[in-house]
């Protein structure tokens, strides 16, 4: 593959990985650093001719990462908050309990 051809894999791959965030699923980006690596790598050997187009997709590149940063924080908000809920739950219902319990010792 050429230096474009894996920029533009990377994209889909980020692409994809938004939208399952976007779905609720947990993402696993292994393989990415690789992927992210190989284009690096093919990128100086461009010819100059291609090197505008390459440009552009980089950029797009750039735009669905920022789009992932973006969806991951919402993901890793709702998951502290559920989180947050799910202690409040248990704390509560452990002091019913005990409560219930102190009552009954009576």
């Amino acid at each position: 593959m050429n230096a474009r051809q894996l920029c533009r894999g990377c994209t889909e791959s980020i692409a994809a990985a938004r939208a399952s965030v976007a779905a609720g699923a947990v993402l696993d980006l292994a393989g990415l650093d690789a992927e992210t690596a190989r284009m690096c790598e093919a990128l100086p050997q461009l010819p100059p001719a291609e090197r505008q187009a390459a440009a552009q997709e980089l950029r797009q590149l750039i735009t669905e990462l920022d789009l992932l940063t973006e969806a991951l924080r919402q993901q890793h908000d709702l998951f502290e908050a559920a989180a947050r809920r799910n202690a409040r739950d248990r704390a509560a219902e452990a002091y019913t309990q005990a409560a219930a319990s102190g009552r009954e010792d009576r």
